[in-house]
């Protein structure tokens, strides 16, 4: 038995209302699938039943199920109707920018990245070749230059140089992870850098560049465990940093 369960119309803008109910009927059949509520080689309702449930339109519906298919979760049946597929793909990992909308979030990130790039450091100082140094190097050096030249993209340079740090592992998925959650780092490295000038004076700023160039010392001397260390303190104090920054803008508020 279906009941009606709109998707708050009312509160979709008028300039994006087609493409927000969309979204959100993907979204809730999506969950309803991978909650089991519509199990694997299972019929789902028709057209008519979701217009009648959600309170949307034709073309949501169709435009919904279409997108559904295109992720591999549904598939048609010519003259029987619309089935679940059987077995569902695995779910991709998956966190999207919109993940990563305010401090706390951004903190938790650096925990995340932790995890990885702690031991990211300690292989590549290990594992790094000649060419893989000069990289390294290279990119702290356009690092050290944004920070001399106080350019705005200087949170792309650091990006770049843990990304050459990453490839220095020789392990594909040290880089592609990072490269995964590109945006989602530069974001936190924008808000970082962008409100070090006015919250602590550039003194996180001067700081933050010579845990760069610690680092780049401990993987020139290839001295693995030292460059782990090096990277959890570099990440614990960023992690501080945002903690700081919001107790301060909620303070000022």
């Amino acid at each position: 038995m279906f009941y009606n369960d709109p998707l708050n119309i009312d509160t979709v803008e008028p300039f994006n209302r087609k493409e927000s109910l969309t979204e959100r009927l993907v979204e809730k059949i999506s969950n309803d699938i991978r909650s089991g509520k519509y199990s694997p080689g299972e019929k789902l309702p028709t057209e008519r039943e979701f217009i009648g449930k959600y309170n949307v339109s034709r073309s949501v519906v169709r435009e919904a199920i279409a997108s559904l298919k295109s992720d591999g979760l549904l598939q048609s049946r010519q003259g029987i109707g619309v089935f679940v597929i059987d077995p569902l793909p695995s779910e991709p990992f998956k966190i999207s920018i919109n993940d990563i909308t305010d401090l706390e979030n951004i903190a938790l990130m650096q925990e995340l990245r932790k995890a990885v790039e702690i031991e990211s450091a300690g292989l590549a100082a290990e594992r790094r070749s000649s060419q893989q140094m000069k990289n390294i190097t290279a990119a702290y050096k356009k690092l050290e230059k944004a920070y001399a030249e106080n350019e705005s993209d200087i949170g792309l340079e650091d990006f770049g140089f843990h990304l050459a740090v990453a490839q220095a592992t020789n392990n594909k998925f040290f880089p592609d992870f990072l490269i995964y959650l590109r945006n989602q780092i530069t974001l936190g490295l924008s808000i970082k850098y962008k409100g070090s000038r006015r919250f602590s004076n550039n003194t996180y700023r001067s700081n933050a560049l010579r845990e760069h160039q610690a680092l780049l010392s401990a993987i020139t001397n290839k001295d693995s465990n030292l460059a782990r260390e090096l990277m959890n303190a570099h990440l614990s104090n960023a992690s501080q940093y945002y903690q700081d920054l919001e107790k301060y803008l909620a303070d000022d508020e």
